[in-house]
């Protein structure tokens, strides 16, 4: 299980990266177009999942002995709704998520297996208490983030821009073959 999440925390980064390379080619209006999505466009695709990685690493914040750098967590809007669109500059945005994907490698890599194992006790954003495992959180957030970013490539697709190859099994034949070049 470990294994498999410090993969997907990798997979993350390397998708949003060659994601963030593409919108890179959009213009503004084209970021911000309504494109009939379930939230409504390329920006406000985005800013869902942002939203909903930072739902869950506040409360993974919430395990006291979770490796977490809690201080990057701080000084980020409050989260309402999650179509809310809490960044509109895109630079910005970049740079956010980045510290947020540098924050989920960091987890991942320093996280003990024993862990995974370890309940925690969070409120949804309806005030509904649950009590979920480590390990059952993090494949979560992962998979939303897969399924969200599945939409922002059809997005970016009715945009006139190929968004590339988006498979985790290229992004751990790249990894392969950087080792055996470097």
């Amino acid at each position: 299980m470990l294994a498999y999440i410090r993969t997907m925390a990798q997979y993350n980064q390397w998708m949003n990266e060659r994601l963030m390379l593409v919108c890179d080619e959009l213009s503004a209006d084209q970021m911000k177009a309504d494109l009939g999505a379930f939230f409504h466009s390329i920006l406000g695709t985005w800013n869902h999942i942002m939203i909903g990685d930072l739902i869950w690493m506040r409360r993974l914040a919430g395990h006291e002995d979770l490796p977490l750098n809690r201080s990057l967590l701080e000084g980020w809007p409050a989260i309402d709704q999650l179509n809310q669109i809490i960044l509109t500059n895109w630079s910005e945005f970049k740079e956010k998520r980045r510290q947020l994907d540098e924050q989920l490698l960091r987890l991942s890599r320093d996280l003990k297996p024993q862990q995974l194992g370890d309940s925690l006790q969070y409120k949804t954003t309806t005030g509904d208490v649950y009590e979920n495992k480590i390990w059952l959180i993090l494949t979560h957030l992962f998979n939303h983030q897969t399924h969200h970013r599945g939409q922002l490539t059809d997005l970016i697709h009715q945009q006139g821009v190929n968004p590339g190859v988006t498979d985790l099994i290229a992004m751990c034949r790249e990894q392969e073959l950087a080792k055996h070049i470097g």
